[in-house]
């Protein structure tokens, strides 16, 4: 049987309860098993957060849950799916608080934790001064806290001092009127004065007590440098659905089914589909990303849009001959859905997979780059297609980057999508002036940009650098890149360029490229084979494939020859 909610949260406290840990639910700890709708909202002390984290990771192993999201907001925030496919959300903080004013600190109420069911829970007072704060986030009380606040006074009534103490600790002198009038204000429809009184009450607690004017001015610092790093490294999820049929009713759908990672009152749904967004759909984006809330951009078919960058995120195709193809940002992974019934169901299970992505053990030193040589036709971006995704399904490394001649800047992700047959190439003649010098000027240029990127801005990467071609297509097509000149420039701009650690030459036969492409009319086919074999080629290995073969052969091929290559580094 998949272990599912009630396994991975059992599993926690066991071991929270074995290391003596001390913990306590703030609240919805009545049915905090069964309800898959239900947060698990946990208070742990300051000094005990890396074990706690330590914890999660393990009972992660032990019922095979993988983590979905993490975030960090006034607390820290993660979302699994067990293997049940049932969500657990798991909210945990040291402090309570409304914005950057202190509120309740951990130490005090976990002095005032009761055990029930097996489970230490928080006290009545200290449970509805969090329900209570909760509402004033919301600018509301929703039927739910209110049933429950109502029946918290009624526990309180029995223990009338010590729940006045902790109102009094949370809210100051404010906090005795409300203790005191809480069931009429409870009753109340309209409580837009109470709102304002509650949020003065909680500016005013802190001007006479330098004590908690301290943590006041802690609490803005942490907010500022963690403002800055979640501004460059947002945790929210940018998907993007490039296909014909879709419509905004799809899109609903499919930010309901995500509303347990990704709450539907945090995403952003643009309709446009445009290429490029204006100023205030960016600031809007930039702002759902930075909240961590999930930003979905449906496009018609072939009409790819600029990704925010930094972003998380994944890019979902449907192409008639493949199906629906995924594609994540910037990890580069690719995975395809083979059992496409319904298409909301197909983007779902492929955010999913992006979402859930298993931790990838690091087996590299550096960047293994790799190149593909081959005519076009002969299947390269396939080939890199279904490597990547034996990459995603494996984990062999941290991460892939794909590209097509030389590659871009490392916050760009680049794939190698399925394309339509390809018409022939339209041929263009070199102008008569000036053609040998801008031939020149153009190569200099290029083998400064596969210095710069590969050299220099990829240095720290870790994953795969995946190469359709290279400098190499200078050798095999130079009218592609508008080259003109004599091939022995070419030999010595690759002698002096950065090294691929393998090569992968893909041979396939002038009549198996026919059947699938006609970019190349036949001549050229046999020209460019029979440059294809006498290629200087210059790299640590290079292995030739034999093109006929199915592509997850010849990834299952290429993984191999890239695990030797790596244990030899």
């Amino acid at each position: 049987m998949k272990a599912g909610r009630a396994e991975f949260l059992r599993v926690l406290i066991q071991k929270l309860d074995a290391s003596g840990v001390a913990w306590c639910c703030l609240r919805n700890h009545q049915e905090i098993f069964e309800d898959t709708r239900s947060d698990v909202d946990l208070m742990v002390l300051p000094a005990d957060i890396p074990l706690f984290e330590t914890f999660l990771e393990e009972a992660c192993r032990e019922t095979g849950t993988r983590l979905a999201q993490e975030a960090s907001y006034l607390n820290f925030s993660r979302t699994y799916l067990t293997p049940a496919g049932e969500w657990v959300r798991i909210d945990y903080e040291s402090e309570v608080r409304w914005r950057i004013f202190p509120v309740l600190q951990a130490r005090a109420i976990l002095l005032r934790r009761i055990r029930l069911d097996g489970l230490w829970t928080a006290s009545p007072a200290d449970e509805a001064v969090v329900l209570w704060i909760a509402s004033l986030f919301r600018g509301f009380l929703s039927d739910r806290y209110r049933t429950r606040l109502l029946q918290l006074d009624e526990k309180m009534k029995s223990s009338f001092p010590s729940a006045l103490a902790t109102y009094r600790e949370a809210f100051g002198r404010w906090g005795i009127r409300l203790l005191q009038q809480q069931s009429d204000w409870l009753k109340a429809e309209d409580l837009r004065l109470f709102w304002s009184d509650f949020k003065l009450a909680l500016i005013v607690r802190v001007i006479p007590r330098p004590a908690l004017g301290l943590q006041f001015v802690s609490y803005l610092l942490y907010d500022f440098k963690r403002a800055i790093r979640r501004a460059h490294h947002p945790r929210g999820f940018f998907l993007s659905v490039e296909s014909s049929p879709w419509d905004e009713v799809d899109s609903v759908e499919l930010l309901w089914r995500l509303d347990r990672i990704f709450p539907v009152a945090k995403s952003l749904f643009l309709p446009s589909g445009a290429r490029t967004f204006s100023w205030r759909e960016k600031l809007r984006i930039s702002r759902t990303l930075f909240k961590g809330g999930l930003v979905l951009c449906p496009l018609p078919w072939g009409r790819p849009v600029s990704q925010p960058r930094h972003a998380r995120g994944v890019r979902i195709r449907h192409d008639p001959e493949n199906g629906w193809i995924g594609a994540t940002m910037p990890g580069g992974w690719m995975t395809q859905n083979l059992q496409a019934k319904d298409r909301v169901e197909s983007c779902y299970q492929l955010g999913l997979q992006a979402l859930t992505m298993p931790s990838p053990f690091s087996r590299l030193p550096k960047a293994s780059f790799c190149v593909i040589l081959g005519l076009d036709g002969s299947g390269k971006t396939t080939l890199a297609r279904h490597l990547s995704q034996r990459i995603c399904q494996t984990s062999a490394c941290p991460s892939v980057r794909y590209f097509h001649f030389l590659p871009s800047s490392p916050e760009k992700t680049e794939f190698p999508w399925p394309h339509p047959a390809a018409e022939p190439k339209k041929r263009e003649s070199p102008s008569a002036a000036g053609g040998l010098l801008f031939s020149l000027l153009r190569l200099v240029r290029n083998w400064g940009r596969a210095w710069w990127n590969i050299g220099f801005r990829y240095r720290g990467f870790r994953g795969l650098l995946l190469g359709d071609r290279y400098l190499y297509n200078y050798l095999l097509d130079p009218v592609s890149v508008r080259y003109f000149g004599p091939v022995s420039w070419v030999t010595r701009a690759l002698r002096w360029a950065p090294r691929p650690d393998l090569i992968f030459v893909l041979e396939t036969p002038a009549e198996v490229i026919l059947q699938r492409k006609q970019e190349l009319s036949p001549e050229e086919i046999l020209t460019q084979n029979e440059k294809l074999g006498n290629l200087p080629l210059v790299a640590r290995r290079i292995v030739r494939l034999d093109g006929t073969r199915h592509p997850e052969d010849l990834a299952d091929q290429c993984l191999r020859e890239i695990g030797l290559d790596l244990g030899k580094t």
